[in-house]
């Protein structure tokens, strides 16, 4: 009997430790809806022009840490990336024809969850608190990482950093709330 406690007490405890947190990544399903748009210091209007809501040829993933940590602590640490390479939708453009409520341009979503919905599964992040940051890129140059196209001299852009507390059901999934709005750019070279 004690060999039989022993062996579920372990198995508990070792599930509980590589579980599968969840939340889903997008900028829609959270409070507010905020939209990213292309900053003042840009790769030029084949990647939008200033002030233009990001679309189709962008692409949203996230690094993050565990805990709930503030953007010095973040800055400060070494995040984790995730490949959870995300979608915007609509076209690059100004409104009145792009934006949030005109074709979807500056939101993004997640399509690799299960049955292709916005959740993420975290393996061996079982339900905590992590804090991340979105990381934006132009991807429609073929860059397929946010470094990758740091090095390419591309649009780039990273939110503020976000809290979360990842879920296994039956809790319900939680979503990013408390995305600021945020700008994608060039980053100029160190002198």
């Amino acid at each position: 009997m004690k060999k039989t406690l022993l062996l579920l007490t372990s198995l508990v405890a070792t599930a509980t430790v590589y579980g599968q947190g969840t939340f889903f990544f997008d900028s829609i399903s959270g409070s507010p809806t905020s939209a990213v748009t292309v900053g003042a210091a840009n790769a030029g209007a084949g990647e939008g022009v200033t002030g233009a809501f990001t679309g189709a040829g962008y692409t949203a993933s996230f690094v993050y840490e565990l805990g709930t940590l503030n953007q010095a602590q973040f800055n400060s640490g070494t995040p984790i990336v995730f490949s959870a390479n995300s979608a915007f939708f609509g076209a690059t453009g100004t409104a009145p024809s792009h934006g949030p409520t005109q074709d979807g341009a500056g939101l993004f979503a997640y399509a690799g969850g299960p049955g292709g919905n916005s959740v993420v599964t975290m393996a061996g992040v079982g339900p905590q608190a992590i804090t991340l940051e979105i990381a934006v890129w132009y991807s429609g140059g073929g860059a397929t990482s946010y470094a990758q196209a740091l090095g390419a001299g591309v649009n780039v852009g990273e939110s503020s950093v976000i809290h979360v507390t990842t879920a296994t059901s039956p809790t319900p999934t939680p979503v990013l709330n408390g995305i600021a709005p945020f700008t994608v750019g060039t980053v100029p070279e160190p002198t």
